[in-house]
């Protein structure tokens, strides 16, 4: 998959292409394209364009991160489907992936030939594969081809199109390799070492830092930058005659460091980065065998491997309906709060106080029951829930009358006709050098911004002399004042005095100066 993703998406947009003709394989869409981009920017996510390309029209979705489950056909069709109050084709198999043909695909031979191997299962909680002998390399189906095309993708084989397809079709990511390619027939995921390098399938050679996910084969040889782009010594090209399928997921923070450094910025990566589903790899893998019939019926699977140590478990979320209700605004029937959440994916039971949901694999933005009431809320409509004006007490101000006398100085100077500056509360250690100021008893900040505000001011003079220096350049007569607070290093003796100026060593207090 990494291959062509890196010569055609290789951008940083979080868009994604969608084509309408391939959504009607999972929904029976009526509406018209603008139609349905309308009705997705306002419920779900925006649409940035919608381009005719052939006989076919393709939505330019602008994809959040929060939202990686609509990196897909079959994420943005749930979506539509909702909206439309219709099923999806296929719902059971969409919601729920199916897993029994991997699970049931009969091996042509029961030897082990490939070997895997994960060092740390954080950072790859699961890898799925399967080896697959007979392989004839040729060209995709037309259809196949054209959907790619309209995606944003360019062609190239049977194998490196199948990839692509089921992870535009499905949201997981999976790569070919090359099985007589990788010596020793050993896969190892790891961390990369500090210093090592990896040469990936566009041709360029990456130096990497240590904590690099990559993937080694039996000779310590780096074949793969994992989840971003495949290595070059593991290419598919015309002379493969077996390989390795993956459908792995890998650690999302990893990825999006690795990703940015590199400047590789492919669409797996993007997925990876936003977080695909875990439990989809089988069915993504059922998936591509299903295409593989028909550009490489002689095919066979000699091996299977799922390592997946430690299976999530599902999030139960559990809420009362009244809380539905009032952070909604608006009173929904229990059976159209099941009805929207059901058809997000979402199992659902409930009585006539609480509701326990589900949480879907593939939604990894759903984590309060606040999330929850939003989904409910979005599909129904926020143009549905009436506008009401918050009812609120309103409490005046406590009379300061330390600004309220500040405010008079300042008015009546500039009845006076001064100008009033404004400067920083610092100085630096040579502007008060110049001076003539002993820096002793100064403030000193930690983390000065630069050495010109190396200290707090413990005067207004030093700043309003260079008011008075830079005026100078363009007026010989003006009068300037100002009002600030400064910051002398005197301990407080009392609890009243450090209740009084709320720090603990150092005296704050306001002084105005003026010049004329």
């Amino acid at each position: 998959m990494e291959k062509n993703q890196a010569k055609r998406i290789n951008n940083n947009k979080n868009t994604m292409k969608v084509s309408i003709n391939w959504l009607k394989e999972f929904v029976d869409i009526k509406q018209k394209p603008e139609e349905l981009a309308s009705l997705l920017s306002l419920h779900t996510l925006e649409v940035e364009g919608v381009e005719k390309i052939g006989d076919d029209f393709v939505l330019d979705i602008d994809v959040t991160p929060n939202r990686g489950d609509c990196l897909s056909h079959i994420g943005i069709a749930r979506e539509v489907a909702v909206l439309t109050n219709l099923l999806l084709r296929n719902g059971s198999k969409l919601q729920a992936p199916n897993n029994k043909q991997i699970s049931n695909t009969k091996l042509q031979k029961n030897k082990k030939i490939l070997n895997i191997k994960i060092t740390d299962n954080r950072l790859c909680p699961r890898y799925t594969a399967l080896v697959i002998n007979n392989i004839k390399i040729t060209k995709s189906p037309a259809l196949l081809q054209k959907r790619l095309m309209a995606c944003g993708i360019r062609p190239i084989n049977n194998i490196v199109d199948m990839t692509n397809y089921v992870m535009l079709e499905t949201g997981q990511p999976l790569h070919a390799f090359d099985l007589d390619k990788i010596k020793s027939h050993k896969i190892l995921v790891r961390p990369a070492k500090a210093g090592e390098s990896v040469t990936t399938l566009d041709s360029k050679k990456h130096k990497l830092k240590a904590g690099d996910l990559v993937i080694a084969d039996g000779a310590g040889r780096l074949i793969d930058l994992a989840g971003i782009m495949g290595g070059k010594l593991s290419e598919v090209d015309n002379s493969t005659k077996s390989i390795i399928l993956q459908a792995a997921t890998f650690d999302a923070m990893q990825i999006s460091r690795t990703s940015r450094r590199l400047d590789q910025h492919t669409k797996a990566a993007k997925i990876y980065e936003y977080g695909n589903d875990i439990n989809i790899s089988k069915h993504a893998l059922a998936r591509c065998l299903e295409i593989l019939k028909k550009t490489c019926p002689g095919y066979s699977v000699i091996q299977k491997n799922d390592i997946y140590s430690a299976p999530e478990k599902p999030l139960i979320i559990t809420m009362q309906l009244e809380k539905i209700h009032s952070l909604i605004g608006l009173k929904i029937s229990i059976k159209k709060i099941k009805q929207i959440l059901k058809s997000l994916g979402f199992s659902v039971s409930c009585d006539t106080q609480k509701i326990k949901v589900q949480v879907p694999s593939w939604r990894h933005d759903i984590k309060i029951p606040e999330d929850i009431i939003e989904e409910i809320a979005r599909i129904y409509g926020y143009e549905n829930i009436p506008a009401k004006i918050p009812a609120s007490t309103l409490i005046p101000p406590k009379h300061d009358e330390q600004k309220n006398y500040t405010d008079k100085i300042k008015q009546n100077l500039v009845n006076a006709n001064f100008l009033e500056v404004y400067n920083y509360s610092f100085n630096g250690e040579k502007q008060l050098k110049n001076l003539g100021i002993n820096t002793e008893n100064h403030i000193e900040l930690e983390n000065p911004i630069s050495q010109d505000a190396k200290y707090m001011r413990k005067s207004l003079l030093p700043n309003i002399l260079k008011n008075i220096h830079a005026n100078l350049k363009h007026n010989k007569e003006f009068k300037l004042f100002e009002i600030g607070k400064i910051y002398k290093s005197v301990k407080c003796k009392t609890k009243s005095e450090k209740q009084q100026f709320k720090t603990k060593n150092y005296l704050i207090k306001e002084d105005i100066m003026l010049t004329g």
